[in-house]
């Protein structure tokens, strides 16, 4: 194999284990996101502050204990305390299981490319 082949090679295995990276970093702040918010469900108080948007906020009382939860198309189902913890959870333990498959795609290219590198001629 050409050194102009092999590093070309090389060039875009790096450039997808950056994407794979960048991916990693989006993926751990959205278990941050999730994380805070399982902090928030479980201190809720009889009042609250309701983010309308853009940073404006109305304080808002309490009357249930249940939580409209969007479970995907916009589609809200009503759901206790416990089993929105329950998601949330879910949707941490998801976003665990992709970090690894991830963080294994990227070993994968790691691998790929020091094994280019070791057929490259000095």
């Amino acid at each position: 194999m050409a050194n102009e082949e092999l590093l070309y090679r090389i060039t875009i295995l790096e450039q997808e284990a950056k994407k794979m990276e960048e991916n990693i970093k989006a993926v751990n702040e959205q278990i941050s996101e999730f994380e805070t918010l399982k902090l928030s469900l479980k201190s809720i108080d009889k009042e609250i502050l309701a983010g309308l948007g853009k940073g404006v906020f109305i304080k808002s009382q309490v009357e249930e204990e249940d939580f409209l939860v969007n479970i995907g198309c916009g589609i809200l189902v009503k759901k206790s305390k416990a089993q929105a913890s329950e998601i949330i959870d879910k949707q941490i333990k998801e976003m665990e299981e992709l970090k690894v498959k991830l963080l294994g795609h990227i070993e994968h290219l790691n691998n790929e490319m020091s094994s280019l590198v070791e057929k490259a001629p000095n």
